[in-house]
């Protein structure tokens, strides 16, 4: 495989190895992670839909069979580890992934096909994969911090800003990596620094006897915060963020289920 811009057109190498030509291919399957030759993560993102479609069609079928409990654990067990598996390496924004879950949570709790997901998703306690993305990246930088990581993952760990005397609110609180290839915004590297500068400063709860509130706090001192309770604090303030009803004005899927309940 040569790796180049998806612009570009590469000659054909004649590479021989003890005589025997080597073949060139465009896609390649290693360790279930599909590369693909122009390093985008178009090719697994399309492997893991065909996956995920036959879940839903499997939850779909079991849905008048099975109780809601049984479908909930199918879906942890059948839907879940596929999104699960190196999500941090390709699972940056996969609107495609989403409207799957999306099909999945609407099976699960017996909706309708045009239902709104946001309560779903919070009534399921189920995250959704952008946002299970933040939370693995987030737990990935508790154990950077906590030396929970082998050494070469260690410069990884985001460097302070060195902000501005006048405007220190501007600056985010973490430098974010400068590029020069966009493939470079998916990477670990670039994402984690965004992640940490958006959660210092945004969706903070007005609550102070909430935990939630302290997210900002626990983030900065992970050091002295056990895993299993920052897993909680992340998790809960990431489902808390989802709405539990429709805040659409003169929404249309509510006026049409509205006229369907009358008639």
């Amino acid at each position: 495989m040569v790796f180049h811009k998806h612009s570009n057109t590469i000659s054909d190498l004649n590479i021989k190895i003890n005589n025997s030509p080597i073949s060139r291919v465009e896609t390649f399957n290693f360790l279930g992670l599909h590369l693909n030759s122009s390093l985008t993560w178009n090719t697994h993102v399309q492997e893991i839909s065909k996956k995920l479609s036959r879940v839903v069609g499997i939850l779909y079928k079991m849905q008048l069979i099975l109780p809601r409990r049984i479908l909930l654990s199918l879906y942890n067990t059948m839907f879940l580890p596929h999104i699960n598996y190196c999500l941090l390496s390709w699972g940056k924004d996969n609107d495609s992934i989403l409207k799957l879950q999306k099909k999945a949570v609407r099976i699960i709790s017996s909706s309708e096909y045009l239902a709104h997901t946001e309560p779903l998703f919070k009534d399921l306690n189920i995250l959704k994969i952008n946002d299970i993305y933040d939370y693995k990246m987030l737990i990935f930088y508790h154990n950077l911090s906590n030396n929970n990581v082998p050494p070469y993952f260690k410069s990884f760990i985001p460097k302070h800003s060195q902000g501005n005397h006048r405007y220190t609110f501007r600056n985010p609180k973490y430098q974010i990596l400068k590029y020069e290839h966009v493939y470079i915004k998916l990477t670990c590297r670039y994402q984690l620094p965004c992640i940490l500068n958006y959660y210092m400063t945004h969706d903070q709860n007005d609550d102070v006897n909430s935990e939630i509130a302290y997210l900002p706090f626990i983030i900065e001192n992970t050091v002295n915060v056990s895993l299993n309770c920052f897993k909680r604090i992340i998790k809960s303030h990431l489902i808390n963020k989802y709405s539990s009803y429709c805040t659409i004005r003169n929404c249309y899927v509510c006026q049409l289920y509205e006229v369907f309940s009358i008639t």
